[in-house]
């Protein structure tokens, strides 16, 4: 193989110097690919050598692209105790402003976690208030002052226990009646990111709790009759998926301020964490706020960034060679290795869970399965047959490889034939000496050798034994 290689740059390079032009830079790059020189010199990273047959293949994952509209919807629980946080969310919203760049025309909306006719639909406390709250018409004081009242004003409701079901009201949100009325107002836009926030302190309704996590006592009693009543498909699974339909492609973040696994869960009352949330939030790779933090400016600000940001992440790769040894792999995102699949049809390799974010470098390398050595049966030559008696000879030949030896004895008279015992030992000079031979009687001999399973039969020769045995 690595003749051919050879000819091959030679032959481009000989027809470049009659056609007193320099190679191209695809056929420079034909050359490089076919050598196996895959490494990007300008990677971030150093890895291992490059072994003969193998390859490495560097890729850059895409900048992100930058929205210039945003959409940011709360979905928020509206039980009593948690006024005074909703409230302070509200009044931090600057920091989600001030994470975006200045020509970024935000729309602000709130949506109640309940499952009755509020369900689904943008909320306001007072009437004369916009129902949508837009950069494009409104100061950030004003913005402030708005979002602050309606996160802390909010309306109650008992068959959600107080207005726990944010999965329920956000997946009706997203029916296309709720999203036709949203429009209506100036929300859901055409080409602007959507970043939804669940602000709660408990569990939602719809949550699926993991196995062995005991629900935090209802004393209400009625958390059992809204799921069986709500819940039936909705799942975190489905409210993502209904979610990155609607989404079609444009950013979408999926956020929550809520206790999580870092939390220090205040004791007391139905304090828990936001399980059916936290799903969805580790589903859609989005941000979780700690509710018992209080540093709210600090968790939308982080949203904030993640909003206008597009990313487009490469997840499958094509290798080079579709001759591929699956057990020397290496896949890496940013020098640390991550799970992958690979597809051996289309060759192709696919990051399964971290992509990495933009610019991230992804490294594939692999080498191709040793080339197995030509199977050629041995050249049997030199057939003679010494050091005969009455009862006895020795027969020897040569093979030009090394080959396991073996004599056919054939009696002429009877036509019977018989094998001498394989020897294993590969060597190119046979001997095989035979016994038991009947005296003044004719019989033809062929050898036999074998190498890498490939067989050879040398022709017949005849010879008669001694008179007597002595």
């Amino acid at each position: 193989m690595q003749k051919d290689i050879y000819k091959l740059i030679l032959s481009l390079c000989f027809l470049s110097f009659l056609a007193a032009c320099e190679l191209t830079e695809e056929e420079q790059n034909a050359i490089s690919d076919i050598i196996g020189e895959d490494q990007n010199p300008g990677s971030d990273f150093e890895y291992g050598p490059l072994e003969p047959n193998c390859h490495q293949q560097i890729y850059k994952q895409p900048e992100a692209e930058i929205s210039k509209k945003v959409d940011l919807l709360f979905v928020i629980d509206t039980s009593g105790s948690l006024d005074s946080e909703r409230q302070q969310i509200g009044d931090g919203v600057d920091a989600f402003l001030s994470a975006l760049p200045s020509d970024v025309d935000v729309n602000i909306g709130v949506s109640l976690g309940h499952v009755g006719s509020r369900a689904g639909k943008l909320y306001r406390k007072s009437s004369d208030a916009p129902l949508v709250l837009k950069s494009s018409e409104m100061d950030s004081d004003a913005i402030r002052s708005q979002l602050s009242y309606r996160m802390r004003y909010t309306a109650g409701e008992g068959a959600s226990d107080g207005g726990e079901a944010m999965l329920y009201s956000f997946y009706k949100m997203l029916d296309p009646d709720n999203v036709q009325a949203a429009k209506d107002e100036g929300f859901f836009r055409d080409e602007s990111a959507l970043v939804v926030v669940f602000v709660t302190d408990e569990n939602d309704i719809c949550a699926r709790y993991p196995d062995g996590v005991t629900p935090v006592y209802d004393p209400q009693g009625s958390e059992v009759s809204a799921f069986n009543n709500y819940c039936g498909d909705v799942t975190p699974e489905s409210v993502l998926a209904k979610a990155n339909i609607f989404a079609s492609g444009k950013p979408l973040v999926m956020a929550g301020i809520v206790y999580h696994e870092e939390s220090v869960v205040p004791s007391g009352g139905e304090n828990e964490m936001a399980y059916g949330i936290l799903e969805l939030i580790d589903q859609a790779s989005g941000a979780k706020i700690d509710l018992a933090g209080g540093n709210y400016h600090i968790g939308l600000n982080q949203i904030g960034s993640l909003a206008v940001k597009k990313l487009s992440l490469k997840t499958d790769f094509v290798l080079a060679s579709s001759n591929v040894d699956a057990e020397t792999f290496e896949v890496k995102v940013d020098n640390v290795d991550v799970p992958f699949s690979f597809n051996e049809i289309n060759a192709t390799v696919t990051l399964t869970d971290y992509a990495g974010i933009e610019n991230s470098e992804v490294f594939i390398g692999y080498c191709e399965p040793p080339e197995e050595p030509d199977l050629v049966a041995p050249v049997i030559s030199n057939l003679a047959v010494n050091q005969i008696t009455g009862g006895s000879a020795v027969i020897e030949w040569s093979t030009d490889i090394a080959a396991s030896s073996q004599v056919k004895i054939t009696h002429v008279a009877s036509g019977s034939s018989v094998l001498t015992n394989l020897m294993p030992s590969l060597k190119t000079e046979h001997a095989v000496g035979i016994q038991g031979l009947n005296p003044d009687t004719l019989y033809k001999i062929q050898a036999i050798s074998v190498t890498n399973g490939m067989e050879s039969y040398s022709g017949e020769l005849s010879f008669r034994t001694g008179r007597s045995i002595n």
